[in-house]
C-alpha cells in the first residue's frame, strides 16, 4: 500500500525554521525519493510541498500539542484514569487527522503522476517490508510470547526507568492476557496495499486517490474481522495504561514526566515551534 510509505510523514515533513528546515525538507525529500524513485521535476514538486508543510507546522501543531504536553504531564502527576485517558486519546485523534489530511492533500497530486513502474517499485519495497515483519513475527509461540513481553517492557522503561523484578514479572503475566494480533494487522495492511495499488495503477486524477489515501487512514484502526473491534482495543488499551499506571513509584512517575518534557523539548526545536532560527 502507497500510503504505508507516507504514515510516518506526519512525523517526518514537519520542519523548522532556518538552517534545521532546510535539512529536514532535504531528508524528508530524498526519503521520498528514493521511495518512490522519482524523476527530477516529481522531486522538485515533493520539494514545494515539503517545503508548504514544514512552514504550516508551528501553526497547524503548536497550540494543540502544547495542550496535549501539559494535560498528559498533569495526568502522570495526578495519576491516570478512564476520564483522563479518553480526553488525551481524543485530542490525539484530532490532532493526528489534522496532519494526516494535511500531508494527504499535498500528497494525491505527486502520486498521481507516478509512472507504472514507479508504483511497482514502491510497492516492491514496501512488500519486502512486510515480508521482514512476517518473518519476525511468525515463531513458535513461545518464542513470539516472550518477544512481545520483553518490547512491552522495554517500552515502559523508557519512560520510567528499570522496573523492579516484582513489576517485570507482574508485566511479563499481564502481557499473557492479551492476544497477539500482530498478523492480523498485516494481512490488512496487505489488503490495503492491493486497493490503493489498484486505483493508483487505474490513473484515475487527485480527487480519487486522495479520497483512497483517506479512506485507508480512517480504515487504520480496523485489523481484520477476526480482531478485537478498535473501541474494544482502545478500551483494553486503556486499562492496560492505568495497570501500570497504579505500579509506579515517585521516582518512575517523575521519570515518565520527565521523558515527556524532554520529548517535547526536541519536538519543540525540530519544529520550530519556538520561533528559533539558525
Amino acid at each position: 500500500m502507497l500510503l504505508l510509505a507516507l504514515v510516518a510523514i506526519p512525523l517526518l515533513v514537519q520542519g523548522c525554521a532556518g538552517l534545521v528546515q532546510t535539512i529536514g525538507a532535504r531528508w524528508v525529500t530524498r526519503k521520498l525519493s528514493n521511495e518512490f524513485d522519482l524523476d527530477d521535476r516529481q522531486q522538485e514538486a515533493t520539494r514545494a510541498a515539503v517545503d508548504r508543510l514544514l512552514l504550516a507546522a508551528p501553526a497547524v501543531l503548536g497550540p494543540p500539542l502544547e495542550t496535549l504536553v501539559a494535560l498528559t504531564d498533569r495526568a502522570l502527576f495526578d495519576g491516570l484514569t478512564e476520564e483522563n485517558l479518553v480526553d488525551l486519546e481524543a485530542r490525539i485523534n484530532v490532532l493526528a487527522d489534522d496532519v494526516a489530511v494535511r500531508v494527504i492533500d499535498e500528497a494525491a497530486p505527486l502520486l498521481a503522476t507516478l509512472r507504472d513502474e514507479q508504483i511497482d517499485y514502491a510497492e516492491r519495497r514496501i512488500r519486502k517490508r512486510f515480508e521482514e515483519r512476517r518473518e519476525e513475527i511468525e515463531q513458535p509461540a513461545d518464542e513470539r510470547l516472550e518477544q512481545r513481553q520483553d518490547q512491552f517492557i522495554e517500552a515502559i522503561e523508557k519512560w520510567t526507568g528499570n522496573l523492579s523484578k516484582a513489576q517485570e514479572r507482574d508485566l511479563r503475566d499481564h502481557v499473557n492476557e492479551y492476544p497477539d494480533e500482530t498478523l492480523m494487522r498485516l494481512a490488512e495492511d496487505e489488503r490495503r496495499l492491493e486497493g490503493i495499488g489498484e486505483t493508483m495503477r487505474a490513473h484515475p486524477g487527485v480527487e480519487p486517490i486522495r479520497d483512497a489515501m483517506w479512506q485507508a487512514w480512517n480504515d487504520r484502526g480496523n485489523w481484520g474481522p477476526q480482531a478485537r473491534p478498535t473501541e474494544v482495543r482502545r478500551a483494553q488499551n486503556r486499562q492496560a495504561l492505568m495497570y501500570i499506571d497504579a505500579m509506579l513509584d515517585r521516582e518512575q512517575r517523575e521519570n515518565a514526566r520527565e521523558h515527556l518534557q524532554s520529548l517535547h523539548r526536541r519536538v519543540v526545536r525540530f519544529l520550530g515551534l519556538d520561533g528559533s532560527e539558525a
